[in-house]
């Protein structure tokens, strides 16, 4: 009875920890990747453009 009760008063903690660093961790990602994703996909996607025009133009 009383492993039963430590692992459950183990577990809870643990993930209340985990719950509380993801957040953190996926917000700072959200907030950094994607700023670097788009410019990289806006800037690919214009070079994109810009080689299609040149080559139906040529």
């Amino acid at each position: 009875m009383n492993h039963a009760k430590d692992n459950s008063s183990r577990s809870a903690p643990k993930a209340g920890a985990t719950d509380t660093v993801k957040p953190a961790a996926t917000w700072v990602r959200g907030q950094r990747a994607p700023r670097r994703k788009r410019t990289d996909r806006a800037s690919a996607l214009q070079l994109g453009a810009i080689n299609l025009a040149s080559n139906h133009h040529a």
